[in-house]
């Protein structure tokens, strides 16, 4: 749900709403049953509409919190469920097994991975909230975005020069990269991009079955600014982790205090000279304990780029770069960023467990996890 909620909050801030019905989203994604109370706590369930997007539809997450979805709509009377399911799924006859009716199915390409499906259906959602001229907007930036990337020479290629920034960081051993996008309606930018990132390029073997030297992408952390210069921009400024810096900065607000906006951007820039440049930090200054403790090396690769409004086109130019990004530094690695078998592997191994989270468990294989269900299960 990653890529509609962060459209969602993009959207919600410009205030682009087509809709008079007041329409709102919310997402659950997290098995955690506390996200699924929160996402219905004060809801009408004979007021909403429900959109239950799984790829395969038979993600155990998903159908799991689906089913709380359809308990608490059948307590609200058996009239109610049929008119409120829909499904976003490249699976349509699982939906319908679920009980979704074929009409109200949206179907995508089982070829479209999950975590770049929010150009189509799975974004049903934001459509109805937001209004299809938004929603279009976005697509038409990505559209932009596609069209640069293919026909582009590498020369002024932007996704192709930003992935051999990134390979040539890694060359150099600067294996994480640190996102700050300085515009606070980008919030949930820097989630949304790990899981494109990490899930496509976290791989130990390229495309001839031979282990890779080291890793394979940088990793993906961060937060909006100003909030992350009290947070961990220090271990940045003085510490001696390997980490690239990238800063994203918005040069036309959507507000009138221009005063404000100049205050974040110098923000922005600061900190980018600062990474960059440092303090103090000539030879004689570091052989000087009585400064040396305030020398910032400096010398940090930094990327800044701007946009020069945040728009539904610009933020779908903004999310079709990194898919190709992405794309690229995976070709350059030589490795599949399609598939994600370090993901399927945790889920094969909690099923197993799952198994053994109840009194009279046969014990797990594993000493370590059969200690701590053990410590689990002496709880009253």
């Amino acid at each position: 749900d990653l890529g509609p909620r962060l459209i969602d909050q993009v959207f919600t801030h410009l205030k682009l709403a087509e809709t008079q019905q007041g329409l709102r989203c919310r997402f659950v994604a997290n098995i955690d049953y506390h996200e699924v109370q929160a996402a219905l706590a004060a809801l009408d369930p004979t007021r909403t509409l429900v959109l239950i997007a799984s790829k395969s539809f038979s993600t155990r997450e998903t159908l799991h919190n689906a089913g709380h979805i359809m308990r608490w709509l059948d307590n609200a009377g058996p009239q109610y469920k049929a008119a409120a399911l829909m499904a976003a799924t490249c699976k349509p006859a699982k939906a319908e097994q679920f009980g979704i009716s074929r009409e109200r199915i949206f179907e995508f390409s089982e070829t479209v991975g999950g975590r770049f499906s929010l150009w189509g259906p799975v974004s049903l959602s934001i459509r109805l909230a937001h209004g299809n001229s938004a929603f279009n907007a976005l697509l038409n930036g990505a559209a932009l975005m596609d069209q640069h990337w293919l026909t582009a020479p590498a020369s002024s290629n932007l996704p192709t020069l930003m992935a051999l920034a990134d390979y040539g960081n890694l060359q150099h051993g600067v294996d994480a990269l640190m996102l700050s996008p300085y515009d606070s309606r980008l919030g949930l930018l820097v989630p949304y991009l790990q899981q494109l990132w990490m899930e496509s390029l976290g791989k130990g073997v390229d495309l001839a079955g031979q282990a890779l030297a080291g890793s394979a992408c940088p990793t993906l952390w961060g937060d909006v600014g100003t909030n992350s210069q009290h947070a961990f921009f220090q271990m940045l400024h003085q510490g001696r982790n390997a980490c690239a810096v990238e800063i994203l900065g918005v040069i036309k607000p959507s507000h009138s205090d221009l005063h404000s906006h100049r205050l974040l951007l110098s923000n922005a820039l600061a900190q980018a000279e600062a990474f960059a440049s440092g303090r103090l930090n000539s030879s004689t200054e570091l052989a000087d304990p009585a400064v040396n403790f305030r020398s910032c090396p400096g010398g940090r690769p930094v990327q800044f780029m701007l946009l020069d409004t945040l728009t539904p086109n610009t933020l779908g130019q903004l999310l079709a770069l990194w898919e190709h990004r992405t794309c690229a530094l995976a070709a350059l690695q030589n490795i599949n960023p399609f598939d994600q078998w370090g993901v399927e592997l945790g889920k094969v191994i909690a099923e197993q467990i799952e198994k053994n989270l109840t009194p009279g468990h046969n014990a797990a294989e594993n000493p370590v996890t059969a200690h701590l269900i053990d410590r689990f299960l002496s709880q009253p």
